[in-house]
């Protein structure tokens, strides 16, 4: 039996009033639904995997699972979890429009490869398991650093053709 606790910070609840005066209830709770269904995805992925969560928190910046240590290509997987069940949202696109929508923003943004977003963990799990934990930390900063520099050259290109 799981004897997790629920942090909630006070921050998300300021987020969460500001939220409720400003947006329409019905978008506020599509995005909760979204959520919800993306960290359960990692929930059921941690009980198949018999790993015992500590806690789960709850931010104005998003939630997180305190969970006991793990290798690092069971991280990959727990990562990859989220977002996959929450593009599971899309089935019911037709009933649940807004919900399957901030499903599929919520996994593709999760997906991209910055630590701690679920893309960071897939690939820093890979790479700590392909080449060992300080290597393939050491690759992933350096992958990281090139990738900000496309981004960043991009960005300016388009600032000067675009604007």
């Amino acid at each position: 039996m799981y004897k997790a606790s629920i942090h909630i910070q006070p921050g998300f609840l300021i987020y969460m009033s500001l939220c409720i005066i400003l947006i329409p209830a019905r978008i506020i709770l599509a995005w909760l639904i979204a959520s919800v269904v993306h960290e359960v995805g990692h929930i059921i992925c941690i009980i198949f995997m018999k790993k015992e969560i500590y806690s789960l928190n709850i931010k104005a910046s998003g939630m997180y699972i305190e969970m006991e240590p793990i290798p690092h290509w069971q991280e990959g997987i727990i990562a990859l979890s989220g977002p996959l069940i929450g593009f599971s949202l899309l089935f019911v696109s037709k009933y649940m429009p807004m919900t399957a929508l901030f499903a599929m923003i919520q996994g593709v943004y999760n997906l991209l490869p910055f630590y701690p977003m679920d893309g960071g963990r897939v690939l820093l799990g890979i790479l700590r398991s392909v080449f060992g934990s300080e290597k393939g930390l050491h690759i992933y900063r350096y992958f990281i650093y090139v990738l900000i520099l496309i981004f960043s050259i991009v960005a300016f290109i388009l600032l000067l053709f675009y604007v």
